[in-house]
């Protein structure tokens, strides 16, 4: 008696692991059906600069002037570009 108790003990065991696996299996494929849902609902942004933005820097970013500045970390002797 006790046999038949472990041996049907150790079948719903197996059975409850096996369901478990399944559904964290079912739930994982749905959540990239989801991402997908939501990926095709997405509203397009607006562009990061307009046109007439874009006009404006090409005419300013020749006259930028770049120069090279070194400076010294507090409490060290090294120096950082």
């Amino acid at each position: 008696m006790v046999g038949l108790a472990l041996s049907n003990a150790l079948t719903v065991t197996n059975s409850l692991s096996y369901l478990v696996s399944m559904a964290s299996e079912v739930e994982t494929n749905m959540v990239g059906v989801e991402r997908i849902k939501e990926y095709q609902e997405i509203v397009e942004e607006a562009p990061l600069l307009m046109p007439e933005q874009v006009q404006y820097f090409i005419k300013i970013v020749p006259k930028i002037n770049f120069s090279l500045s070194i400076y010294f970390v507090k409490g060290s002797t090294s120096r950082m570009a």
